[in-house]
């Protein structure tokens, strides 16, 4: 937190240094990511990604959507376009946004960088099913999206019935736990920890933390199969 001396911002611990979450997902020899924070590019170097074959946003907020311009190196270099999955609200605001990044061309080719893929139920993608299920982060519609056996929830302040049927029993779910008190916007931590309790993942992971969130002190006080998630972190799901 900029300007802050608190123990977390001062904590030699690593992982208490938090950039801003993005997913990067590595199946069927393809590479996905979802959201792309204002960080990417460092993230991208730190974990050694050099193609994206697609694009999932959750929603067009700064955190979520800001390292987008990042990625013109990675289609350069790679001839390629990539398919940016979002809902038709997020589509808007991202064009609004990138809107050079979407009117522009690959060098050599007149094929455009981004191709906008609205959201309209489940679909395929690199023979992978993903679903596209929809939160609520206060008065916003969110996108959250199914895998296989996996789930990645993020600013979340309410899940509807309809949504929380499709994340029962999952072998893995990711959610957001912003700090512990309850905030208007967000999960806070006990609501994440009723919501796991109620879908019952083999294992969930919570990310999205604030710097009320020490690591180590977290960790200690989690239920069975809820940990903490930092940067860097990689997980098998099969």
């Amino acid at each position: 937190m900029i300007g802050c001396r608190c123990e977390v911002c001062t904590s030699a611990d690593a992982k208490n240094r938090r950039l801003r979450p993005s997913v990067w997902l590595q199946f069927n020899g393809r590479s996905v990511v979802i959201d792309v924070a204002p960080e990417f590019r460092i993230q991208a170097l730190e974990n050694g990604l050099e193609r994206i074959d697609a694009v999932l946003f959750t929603h067009a907020h700064a955190d979520h959507c800001l390292g987008m311009d990042d990625l013109r190196i990675i289609i350069d270099r790679n001839r390629q376009q990539i398919p940016v999955y979002a809902s038709e609200e997020t589509l808007t605001r991202l064009h609004q946004t990138f809107g050079y990044l979407f009117a522009s061309q690959m060098w050599g080719s007149k094929e455009m960088r981004f191709k906008s893929v609205p959201l309209h139920g489940t679909f395929q993608l690199f023979d992978q099913e993903f679903e596209p299920l929809e939160v609520w982060h206060d008065t916003e519609r969110v996108a959250c999206y199914r895998f296989g056996k996996a789930a990645y929830v993020t600013d979340v302040s309410h899940v509807p019935e309809e949504t929380k049927s499709r994340l029962v029993n999952l072998d893995l779910l990711i959610i957001s736990a912003l700090r512990y008190k309850p905030h208007p916007k967000h999960f806070g931590l006990r609501d994440v920890l009723e919501f796991v309790a109620a879908v019952e993942p083999k294992r969930a992971l919570l990310t999205h933390m604030s710097h009320e969130m020490d690591y180590e002190t977290l960790r200690t006080e989690l239920p069975g199969g809820v940990e903490p998630a930092y940067d860097g972190l990689t997980v098998e799901v099969c």
